[in-house]
């Protein structure tokens, strides 16, 4: 249909009126908050010429002759804006803003006024008109009249016409006084004599007809309604306005051309348009616009449409509605797809649930507004960045603007009008929300049951369960220990599981049942064990290899610390990292040194030969070096009752001295004569002859006792907002030295003998020896730990573990698996705190050479 066609037809399937207005918001330029100039008046005044032509776009207007040689004039467009063929059929359907670029004005040429338009004419251009005015600061209202409308003689229902739709348009005339100008179009140019009528005499002209029409108007009533009688009256005294030099200012006329060519190449014409932009630049003022300064009505005729039109409306929203939901379900279908955190799901459906409920609650009460609707709607999509793409809230809250006008300008009121036909549909939409919210919050639930302790040490008797419906979940073993969660959410069993919510269920139970430990080795003398959730009763297994040195245990939701590791000696250096630390009764986790090993024998050689000394003992062996402990995690459950010890050995006892063996006596004298000698010697004697002990050996000193071994490090992180301080015992101190050994005992000096002679007989005698009372000097007992030759110092652990190793290695363990958490902000929350944590990311102190 073309716009002839359109505009000429009356009764327009309000489909089509619904399009019409569709096509006019695409179409119209808004000027949010600026000062703008509207043109006003009937079809065929001339609006749309006079537009272009002040504005700055005269050089698309030309004057041309009707036809050769008839002095006729009339102004064309290079722009085809204008209808030079019809006076009863305008081109401006919609406001079209023009742009005076240099002066920085923006006018509108307005939909003209017309008893004889079509509907969607009418109710388009009204509703326009209203838009435009809306977006604007301020106005100014040029009202264009032809000057056959204002011309003695001629017929005065073209000027009535525009003065009931002009003051049925403004609600207070008093308040626009200032911002009111005339102009009358299409002057003839007469001459008196060779001279042209001036424009001071032509616009005194026009006013004495204004004044005839405000005298015609008090004499004969029956000319304009009696309820707008006065408001007319008004609106035509504002023409009649002067200045101080007795100069009318409030109208202006626009000059037929007389000559052809580019309009503004003629002079007459460039004069014309001086005075046009000073009546419209200088004496009318632009005033802020409020809402109800005016009135936007039909005709009875227009009116009668607007019921259907306003019902078919309504129709169009609730069917974008509809799609629009749809829309949200099948993106939130798709999120969880690829979304499995179920603590962010939970969140989010609940979230969800909440806001659309109170959202649909207010609209069904028509407590909300059809623009709050859906901007609360746009609002709570985004936090889940759910964008709804703006063209449909666009066309929502248009077909809203269209309503809210139909009913401001009929005379009815709209029945179809109210905020519940907005919720229409989102019934089905805050269902599935709620739904997903009871679905995520049981299965949460369920997860986290499932991660208790008494069902991890157990997790081998449930994990061949599959699920291939939802039945099969309560007909499971497992079923028995999470019963009484169902118990608390019985409609659970009525929810229907869409393909990612059965696929997530299916999930939980793998995570939590299936899993399988991970345990690597890099090298020979260390392990690291990673897992989901791993219990420390996993780990004592591995550790049968004696040479294992560096134990690591990184697990991505829980670890179980559910039995005590004794490592005494074992010189290990032991890291855990998991969001989640829980100690399982009470336990412990040793890491001391070895104590020093014991000397065998324990004493040092004794003296053996008469009076030798005895070997002083050995020092003691120095204790083992304790391993070392480092952790991190977030959330610690009682960690009071863990006890971890990184106490360096114990020194060994030193070695006891040996003894000092005794002395000889005298009568065993080693240096002494033999009896045959001393008989041969001494025949004729009678001798007596003293012969000492031999002194005691010295006692052995002790052995000092063995240094003590060198504690290890205990450091344990809690990070994020929790962090703070870990309650876990922690014990790490250097050993003790050993026992010095006891020093040797002294040898005990030998007996003094005196050697008695007798003479009988030549050669014959008696000799024997008699103990003389006095001994020889004891020994010296040896010193305890006196000794410290050859003493050991302790050794120190090397290659030790630090933080940002643990740390690195623990990152990327993680973020290669977080696709199979269903916890995956909480893990990368814990990332980033591990990454943000100061102590964990200080570089590592050298040790000075």
């Amino acid at each position: 249909m073309n716009r002839t066609e359109e505009l000429n037809t009356n009764l327009i399937p309000t489909i089509n009126i619904h399009n019409f207005l569709k096509n006019g918001d695409e179409q119209i330029k808004y000027s949010p908050n600026k000062d703008i100039v509207l043109l006003l008046g009937n079809i065929g005044s001339g609006k749309t010429t006079l537009t272009q032509f002040i504005s700055g776009n005269s050089h698309t207007l030309w004057s041309q002759e009707v036809e050769e040689d008839t002095g006729e004039y009339v102004i064309v467009d290079t722009l085809n804006k204008i209808n030079s063929n019809s006076a009863l059929v305008s081109h401006t359907i919609y406001p079209e803003l023009v742009e005076d670029a240099k002066k920085k004005i923006l006018y509108y040429d307005c939909p003209g006024f017309s008893n004889t338009m079509s509907t969607a004419h009418e109710i388009a251009a009204t509703y326009f008109i209203n838009k435009v005015i809306d977006s604007a600061r301020s106005v100014k209202l040029v009202f264009v009249v032809s000057h056959h409308s204002v011309s003695r003689g001629a017929d005065r229902q073209d000027l009535i016409l525009m003065l009931q739709h002009a003051t049925d348009f403004i609600r207070q005339i008093e308040k626009y006084k200032n911002s009111i100008a005339l102009v009358v179009t299409k002057i003839e140019n007469r001459y008196v004599g060779n001279k042209i009528v001036s424009d001071e005499k032509v616009i005194g002209t026009i006013s004495h007809y204004i004044e005839q029409v405000i005298e015609d108007i008090s004499m004969y009533p029956e000319i304009i309604s009696s309820e707008g009688k006065e408001k007319v009256l008004s609106f035509l005294e504002i023409f009649l306005s002067k200045d101080n030099n007795d100069q009318l200012t409030k109208i202006g006329i626009f000059r037929k051309p007389s000559d052809s060519g580019l309009l503004i190449g003629i002079e007459r014409m460039k004069e014309s348009k001086t005075l046009l932009k000073k009546l419209i630049q200088k004496n009318t003022k632009s005033v802020n616009v409020d809402d109800k300064d005016f009135r936007y009505t039909v005709s009875a005729k227009s009116t009668f449409h607007i019921g259907c039109l306003a019902e078919e409306i309504n129709k169009t929203i609730v069917k974008q509605l509809f799609n629009m939901w749809d829309e949200v379900e099948n993106y939130c279908i798709a999120m969880e797809e690829k979304i499995s955190d179920l603590e962010y799901l939970n969140f989010t459906f609940q979230n969800l649930q909440q806001s659309f409920s109170k959202i649909q609650e207010n609209a069904m009460k028509n407590k909300i507004t059809p623009e709050a609707f859906m901007s609360e709607i746009d609002v709570n999509l985004k936090k889940i960045e759910i964008f709804i793409p703006d063209e449909h809230i666009k066309k929502v809250l248009s077909d809203n603007d269209y309503i809210n006008f139909l009913n401001a300008v009929s005379n009815q009121s709209i029945k179809s009008y109210k905020s519940s036909l907005l919720a229409a549909g989102l019934s089905k939409l805050t269902e599935y929300f709620s739904e997903s919210h009871s679905f995520y919050h049981v299965l949460n639930e369920m997860y986290v049951r499932l991660m208790e302790f008494d069902i991890q040490k157990n997790r081998n008797n449930y994990n061949t369960i599959d699920l291939n419906e939802l039945s099969d979940l309560f007909e499971s073993s497992i079923f028995k220990v999470i019963e009484t969660i169902f118990k608390e959410h019985n409609h659970f069993r009525k929810i229907k599981l869409d393909k990612p919510k059965f696929k997530l269920l299916n999930r939980v139970l793998d995570n939590t049942l299936k899993y399988e430990i991970e345990v690597s080795s890099s090298e020979i003398d260390r392990i690291v064990v990673k897992g989901m959730n791993l219990k420390l009763s996993d780990v004592s297994e591995l550790l049968r290899n004696k040479d294992i040195k560096f134990l690591k245990v990184y697990a991505l939701h829980k670890v179980f610390i559910d039995i005590s590791l004794d490592l005494t000696g074992r010189e290990i250096q032991m890291a855990i990292v998991a969001p989640v630390w829980e100690v399982v009764g009470s336990q412990s986790i040793i890491l001391d040194g070895n104590p020093g090993i014991d000397h065998n024998p324990q004493k040092a050689r004794n003296g053996m030969g008469y009076g030798e000394n005895g070997l002083d003992g050995l020092p003691g062996e120095p204790g083992g070096p304790a391993g070392n402990f480092k952790g991190i995690g977030k959330h610690y459950i009682n960690e009071k009752n863990l006890h971890i010890s990184t106490n360096g050995g114990a020194g060994g006892r030193g070695q006891d001295g040996g003894d000092g063996s005794d002395g000889y006596d005298g009568d065993d004298c080693p240096d002494c004569w033999t009896k045959e000698y001393m008989l041969l010697t001494l025949v004729y004697n009678s001798i007596e002859y003293k012969y000492p002990g031999g002194k005691g050996g010295n006692g052995g000193d002790g052995g000092i006792g063995g240094y003590g071994g060198h504690k290890g490090s205990i450091s344990i992180i809690k990070v994020g907002a929790e962090s703070g301080v870990v309650y876990a015992k922690q014990t790490a101190r250097d050993g003790l030295p050993g026992a010095d050994g006891i020093g040797g005992s002294h040898g005990k000096g030998g007996q003094f003998f005196w050697l008695k002679i007798r003479n009988y007989l030549a050669f014959v005698h008696t000799a024997f020896f008699e103990p003389y009372d006095e001994l020889a000097e004891n020994g010296i007992s040896g010193l305890t730990g006196k000794n410290q030759n050859g003493r050991k110092k302790a050794c120190k652990l090397t290659k030790l573990l630090n933080f940002n190793n643990i740390k690195t290695e623990y990152k990327t363990y993680s973020l290669s698996n977080i696709n199979n958490s269903l916890q995956e902000k909480f893990l990368m929350k814990f990332i980033d705190e591990m990454d943000n944590h100061t102590f964990i990311t200080q570089p590592m102190k050298r040790k000075k050479k």
